[in-house]
């Protein structure tokens, strides 16, 4: 059943203005626009809920369906990234205190407390945070950002981990993050890579798919970044960009696995040609990024990491 969806019109998270021009329209009547002022890619037209996203699957088929990274018999699929986007902020940050916004499973809050991470996450999905708590053993304030409670200065670092693009006014959850850390504490943003869906989306016109999904795919996504737009909304929170950059490519499960298996790293060969195209479009993203000014159609994902002065 597709969901009522909010009317078109809602202005930029990024500039507040509404002249989003419709770039694309999902089949549940999502429209993916981008603003004519500032060129935010964001939607327009949304679900009002997104972060309902992959959260349908009750508790025990969730215990079900993670047995084997609960078990410690096979890692997450995502479990490299997670350690590298935690060797990326924990030299920047002052303590161990680490908020992690829209922690969902909570996979990546137990990586961050192996290493030496005393974690509190956020999640506003009623069995994903279950989840989080019960399985992972993760402190969770059950609730979106924008109404849970935080106390100012309890936080020397948060995380948003492909989490901040599901949230309608990010914006507004930046600077309530910032007013949660202590002065000089750290802020890790990664998200989905919105030049790499403007290459999809291009060549899904010509008829050629690239890679699984559609581009800009989930449409509950509220926002779609670049390296511009993502360092001006942190800078608009009220953040100094220490660093950015794209990290590893995340090689998504693959889709012939076993569903009780769907966040299993896949063995090597398993989605080895997929792996090998997504690696190799990353290789070539970042040459374009290195001669091209910027501009990177070929990595999936990038990254800012900030400071609260």
């Amino acid at each position: 059943m597709t969901r009522s969806l909010e009317p078109i019109g809602i202005p930029c998270p990024l500039c507040g203005r509404d002249e989003a021009v419709e770039l694309k329209a999902f089949l549940d009547g999502v429209v993916v626009g981008r603003c004519r002022s500032c060129g935010m890619i964001y939607t327009p037209k949304r679900h009002p809920s997104p972060e309902e996203v992959l959260g349908e699957a009750a508790l025990d088929e969730l215990r079900h369906a993670y047995e084997p990274i609960l078990t410690g018999a096979r890692p997450h699929y995502r479990r490299d990234n997670y350690r590298e986007y935690l060797r990326i902020l924990a030299p920047h940050a002052l303590g161990r205190r680490l908020l992690d916004v829209g922690c969902a499973h909570g996979f990546f809050a137990r990586e961050a407390r192996g290493a030496g991470f005393d974690v509190t996450g956020v999640e506003p999905h009623p069995g994903m945070a279950a989840f989080a708590a019960q399985e992972n053993g993760v402190r969770v304030l059950a609730g979106r950002i924008e109404d849970v409670k935080l106390d100012e200065r309890s936080f020397d670092a948060a995380t948003f981990t492909d989490a901040l693009e599901y949230v309608p006014a990010p914006a507004d959850a930046l600077a309530k993050v910032r007013a949660a850390l202590v002065p000089g504490g750290v802020l890790f943003v990664k998200v989905p890579n919105a030049e790499y869906f403007l290459l999809r989306f291009a060549l899904e016109r010509r008829g050629v798919a690239l890679g699984a999904g559609e581009a800009f795919s989930p449409s509950e996504r509220a926002s779609h970044f670049t390296p511009a737009t993502l360092k001006a909304l942190v800078e608009k929170a009220g953040f100094e960009v220490v660093r950015s950059g794209w990290p590893r490519p995340v090689h998504t499960r693959v889709a012939a696995m076993d569903v009780a298996w769907r966040e299993v790293a896949p063995r090597w060969w398993e989605g080895l040609g997929q792996r090998l195209i997504r690696s190799a479009m990353d290789r070539a993203g970042r040459l374009e990024a290195a001669l091209a000014g910027g501009a990177n159609h070929g990595s999936n994902a990038l990254f800012v990491l900030a400071r609260r002065p």
